[in-house]
């Protein structure tokens, strides 16, 4: 007998087979992976994607890929999302933030006049000349480059862990273990939604840790540079051990 079915989600399938006029069960785990990138079912995420960005300082989204049915996709090498700007950007690059999460960081550029509008783009390279470049975006992204940056608006602020991946208000940050060094970042957000470029005249935030003891907590301002880790605070916490 030939048995045939299509599984839609990433995991481990467990398969029972009975034979009833045998009494014989059989039992099968099956590794089920994803399948390979589609454009239109990946997903693009962040603020300089949808607020806006600053001419000549760094912005960043992120695009999370995905299969045709959902579950997140590691591309191989040779695969890879396109970013198009209009008008040009200074320069940007694409990293890998593991799991089939991509960041796009780019520098707006600073053109006369102030404010303006920049149209942003994003295409999958799935490295099939038959199917080259298709569209993640339906439609462009259009944003305003401001020419500075507004207030600080502390309700848009947000936490990421030590690979960029943002912390949901409440949730957890993985990757700690106890008694080594612990990194994560605060990134700030001014009232129009956009990354900060620049040191804010505001006090440095403060970081309470509740349960640990033997604790030193540093908390370093990350200016714009080559890493294009701008508009946030480095917090690194060292020597912790757990309060019994």
């Amino acid at each position: 007998h030939t048995f045939s079915f299509t599984p839609t989600v990433t995991g481990t399938l467990r398969m029972a087979l009975t034979v009833v006029s045998q009494g014989v069960v059989l039992v099968e785990d099956m590794p089920i992976g994803s399948g390979a990138a589609n454009a239109a079912a990946s997903e693009i995420s962040g603020n300089g994607f949808t607020n806006g960005a600053v001419a000549g300082g760094t912005a960043s989204f992120q695009i999370q890929a995905k299969d045709v049915n959902g579950n997140p996709v590691e591309m191989p090498p040779g695969h890879e999302f396109v970013p198009q700007f209009s008008p040009s950007v200074d320069s940007f690059v694409i990293n890998d933030l593991t799991g089939g999460l991509y960041e796009i960081v780019y520098v707006p550029a600073t053109l006369p006049g102030g404010n303006y509008q920049l149209s942003i783009e994003v295409f999958l390279n799935d490295g099939n000349p038959a199917t080259p470049n298709e569209a993640v975006t339906t439609t462009p992204s259009v944003i305003t480059v401001y020419s500075g940056n507004a207030a600080v608006d502390p309700t848009q602020c947000y936490i990421t862990d030590a690979n960029k991946k943002e912390v949901p208000a409440g949730g957890t940050i993985k990757d700690g273990v106890v008694a080594r060094v612990f990194v994560f970042y605060f990134q700030l957000i001014d009232i129009n939604g956009v990354q900060f470029t620049t040191n804010p005249d505001i006090p440095d935030p403060s970081v309470s840790v509740l349960n640990l003891e033997s604790t030193l907590v540093t908390i370093v301002w990350l200016s714009t540079g080559a890493d294009a880790d701008s508009g946030k605070y480095s917090i690194t916490i060292s020597s912790a051990l757990l309060i019994a």
